[in-house]
């Protein structure tokens, strides 16, 4: 026979949040998560997990790598100025940014929505990805970023 409960679990909401992080970790199989809850009276407290550099515990003053989910917010905000009659999906790149060694500026915002464009493909290279863990820490000028031999020769 099944019993349904409905007790609440009475233990305080910060155990309760940093036990769904570690659980999450484990089961999404990621390294490292960072969560912000903020109360009705405004108090905003922040959870991590995990570690960063594969031995550093995670701490809440920690800043992280953001990835790609740039990508989605930036894809959104664009498909959103499009529907607002701002820019095409068929603009050029040319139209909204400046030139940049080694891209066709007639790349199309369209093609770089859904990844058509023909740009570079960085997940693709090993040594791209060692060279990005190498220099996890450091920070280039512009002028480094678009030189034709860059820092990773």
């Amino acid at each position: 026979m099944e019993f349904l409960s409905c007790a609440q679990d009475v233990r305080p909401y910060d155990v309760r949040v940093k036990e769904a992080l570690s659980e999450g970790l484990q089961e999404f199989n990621v390294k490292e998560a960072s969560v912000a809850v903020i109360l009705p009276d405004g108090k905003i407290h922040r959870f991590v997990a995990g570690y960063s550099h594969d031995s550093i515990v995670i701490e809440p003053e920690m800043l992280f790598a953001i990835g790609s989910i740039t990508t989605n917010v930036v894809a959104a905000l664009v498909l959103q100025l499009a529907e607002e009659g701002i820019l095409t999906l068929d603009d050029p790149m040319s139209r909204w940014l400046p030139a940049y060694p080694y891209v066709d500026g007639t790349i199309t915002i369209r093609q770089l929505l859904n990844h058509t464009s023909g740009l570079y493909m960085f997940w693709d290279h090993q040594k791209l990805w060692d060279d990005l863990k190498r220099y996890r820490d450091s920070v280039f000028s512009p002028k480094t970023v678009t030189s034709p031999h860059g820092v990773c020769q």
